[in-house]
């Protein structure tokens, strides 16, 4: 508590990561559900294509986590994305590079 308090900085590049990352998934046009947290859901739809897509983005060195059924209802999978306040720009930049190709790769925006 007392490192949030004395360290507001840590707050500020949070919430500024979470905009760059969300403006970067909405830009391509996906559809992150309405999220205003730095837990950042990238909906894909078919249970089986996000976990190609989810396995996809860990061989070229991002990791996002997943859900599917059962935690989620079937065939409403998405990606959920953790922002931190450690991530610099470059790696957003990168994640979001890496998000786009593997979208594209099946179809999922042009």
């Amino acid at each position: 508590l007392k490192v949030m308090q004395q360290e507001t900085w840590r707050r500020d590049k949070l919430w500024e990561n979470t905009l760059r990352f969300r403006r970067g998934i909405k830009k391509m046009g996906l559809d992150t559900m309405g999220s205003t947290s730095p837990v950042v859901p990238i909906y894909v739809g078919d249970d089986e294509i996000n976990m190609l897509i989810t396995k996809d983005l860990l061989s070229e060195g991002v990791y996002i986590a997943t859900a599917v059924f059962p935690s989620v209802p079937h065939n409403e999978s998405r990606l959920r994305a953790t922002i931190t306040a450690s991530l610099s720009n470059e790696e957003i930049d990168f994640a979001l590079g890496k998000i786009e190709d593997i979208f594209k790769k099946y179809n999922l925006i042009n």
